[in-house]
């Protein structure tokens, strides 16, 4: 709406940063994307890229159109940011981040990182656990 003030217009970086970590460790992102691992990693089951391709590249785009429409309700509705802004804001915080942090974001452009998450979660649950997700450590 025109003329509204938009909420992270007047945060800091680091709040701003903050309230992305929270988002990344909430269950409004996580239970999406776990339920969807959870249900698909069977589709992986040897660690072979090119094994069953074409089913695994309609997981693959399934999922990089739920993280990105979760993803950018998030930085549109609550950070009023753009992609480019949330790249400059990681890029600030690049040494806080780990790549469990990012993993799933990083997934989303990379068919070979989802590919080995989906294969390591696929092992895990035929070992009876599923142990994908993913909470920062407090500090």
């Amino acid at each position: 709406m025109a003329g509204d003030i938009m909420p992270g217009a007047f945060m800091s970086n680091e709040d701003c940063f903050d309230l992305f970590i929270d988002f990344i460790e909430s269950d409004e992102w996580l239970m999406p994307i776990e339920s969807f691992i959870d249900y698909f990693c069977l589709v992986f089951p040897t660690q072979d890229y090119d094994d069953h391709k074409p089913e695994k590249m309609k997981v693959f785009q399934e999922y990089q159109s739920i993280v990105k429409l979760n993803l950018d309700s998030f930085l549109y509705e609550i950070l009023n940011y753009g992609k480019e802004q949330l790249s400059q804001l990681l890029a600030l915080y690049e040494s806080e981040l780990t790549f469990e942090d990012m993993m799933y974001i990083l997934a989303v452009e990379d068919y070979f990182i989802f590919h080995d998450f989906m294969f390591e979660a696929g092992q895990a649950k035929n070992r009876g656990r599923f142990g994908v997700g993913h909470r920062r450590q407090q500090q």
